[in-house]
C-alpha cells in the first residue's frame, strides 16, 4: 500500500529505499509462507 500512495518525504533516494523494503517485505512473506 505505501508503494502505490503518495508520501510526504521528498528526500533524496528515499522513494527507492521504500519501494526496496517494501519488496523485501513481501519476499519474506511469500518465503515464510511456503516453509510453513
Amino acid at each position: 500500500r505505501i508503494v502505490k500512495e503518495r508520501y510526504r518525504c521528498h528526500k533524496l533516494f528515499f522513494d527507492d529505499l521504500v519501494f526496496e523494503i517494501a519488496c523485501g517485505l513481501h519476499n519474506f512473506r511469500v518465503s515464510a509462507r511456503l516453509t510453513v
